[in-house]
């Protein structure tokens, strides 16, 4: 088994002492992903960099230690097939796993001692889930995540000015559709023909290949393949710029139509690299 850890400077001191006592402890190998020294860094550079490990099959558990531990929780969740779980002490450490199946744990130095540490860490890696009726319930968290998955392919297909940050933007306008049935608020009863599984929520097209690598490949393809669209078509008006459009547009005139959504930023860029905007 392997385990990932990472921390911030907060974290730092007690991330060190718990790296070798997981080894010591549990014969195991641990990838050490920093910061290696208290000097102030950013904690999601590093529990992201945890996240990832776990999401891509590089280890079978996460550990991620900041000042509180509820921070780097929230940026491991960002990740999909990532359950990241803030526990300060030992029954929220057994319940996220026994119950939710967690694969990263996020502790605060500030909050928890190196001994109950040690404790959380041993509760998490040796509980094992339970499955039965929480697996149900898992499930469904999975449902929601590959559903946003899907729809984010979608949105990157559709966007008329692909970036990542139109996407970003566009994506709580349309998951909010998702959800907005009471009777189906996981888009269970929606889903495509192709997905045969009721919690797979993800069409055929998303399954080969698996890992998060792979289909975030798939949504960057599609934006590129949409960019290169857009900056090829001489006066064909956006509904959408952002920043990055503006960068990179052939050209000092910018087609567009009076309902264009245009960022504020891709406004101020603009203006400084001398383009107009010009309705079509």
């Amino acid at each position: 088994m392997k385990i990932v850890i990472g921390s911030d400077h907060g974290g730092f001191e007690l991330k060190e002492k718990l790296k070798k006592w997981i080894v010591d402890k549990f014969s195991v190998e641990v990838i050490d992903v920093g910061t290696h020294s208290p000097e102030s860094v950013d904690y999601p550079d590093f529990a992201i960099q945890v996240a990832l490990k776990v999401a891509n099959g590089e280890a079978e558990f996460g550990i991620m230690i900041d000042g509180v531990g509820v921070a780097s929780a929230m940026v491991a969740n960002k990740i999909p097939t990532i359950r990241a779980a803030c526990c300060n002490e030992i029954f929220s450490a057994y319940n996220a796993r026994a119950h939710n199946n967690a694969n990263v744990l996020t502790m605060g130095s500030r909050v928890i001692g190196e001994e109950v540490a040690k404790r959380v860490v041993e509760t998490f890696l040796t509980t094992e889930f339970e499955g039965g009726r929480h697996t149900r319930r898992v499930d469904k968290i999975t449902a929601i995540e590959n559903r946003v998955l899907f729809q984010a392919q979608i949105v990157a297909k559709e966007a008329s000015s692909a970036s990542a940050y139109s996407v970003n933007n566009l994506l709580p306008n349309t998951t909010s559709k998702i959800f907005s049935s009471r009777s189906d608020p996981y888009g269970i009863n929606s889903l495509p023909e192709e997905c045969t599984s009721p919690f797979c929520n993800t069409p055929s097209s998303l399954k080969e290949p698996t890992s998060l690598e792979a289909k975030i490949e798939n949504v960057k393809r599609q934006l590129v393949n949409n960019t290169n669209s857009q900056l090829n078509s001489s006066m064909q008006p956006l509904k959408f710029v952002s920043e990055e459009t503006v960068k990179h547009w052939k050209g000092n005139q910018i087609p567009i139509t009076k309902k264009t959504i245009i960022t504020p930023l891709a406004r101020d860029i603009a203006k400084d690299l001398g383009k107009e905007f010009v309705i079509v």
